[in-house]
């Protein structure tokens, strides 16, 4: 571990700490967030959980709905990981509409890509819906010059292809 992951991860703590102890509640929420990220990074993942439900708390408080919608991204992530796909896709389905609502077309590409992923392994059935999203999911990424998302989004669309002649 670098001695920068250490000091960055020390700030982040130390920041949560100083905006519970003010109640700074959209801090709160965001800080909890960061926090959660550093804690799925050290692949500490029941801390990370805790950390994000902790987020979720604190922006559904100042109703912060772009936060809301990134956290269940986050969480649906950590479960898929742990391929709990169901949980994680209503996860996901839920970030999804609220980043359509809020214009959060970064995490609605995102969400949309890790969607379409679990309907490919859901079978042929799903091809048509995962196609529809992962071109989705392009297009976003295109428009918003992202070319790592716009990366994901072709290799995903480039595996379901390959798929789709077997």
């Amino acid at each position: 571990m670098s001695v920068l992951f250490v000091a960055v991860n020390f700030l982040k703590v130390t920041q949560r700490n100083i905006y519970n102890h003010t109640g700074n509640t959209p801090k709160q929420a965001l800080s909890h967030y960061y926090l959660g990220s550093v804690y799925r990074d050290m692949n500490k993942l029941p801390a990370a959980l805790e950390a994000y439900h902790k987020a979720m708390d604190y922006a559904k408080a100042c109703a912060d709905e772009r936060l809301m919608g990134r956290v269940y991204n986050a969480m649906a992530y950590i479960y898929q990981q742990q391929s709990m796909l169901l949980k994680a896709d209503s996860l996901y389905a839920d970030a999804e509409t609220i980043a359509a609502k809020v214009n959060d077309s970064l995490t609605l590409a995102n969400v949309l890509i890790r969607r379409a992923m679990y309907q490919i392994s859901l079978g042929k059935e799903h091809y048509s819906d995962a196609t529809t999203k992962l071109l989705r999911a392009y297009s976003m990424a295109k428009q918003l010059q992202n070319l790592q998302v716009q990366g994901n989004a072709a290799i995903t669309l480039s595996m379901l292809y390959t798929r789709m002649k077997q």
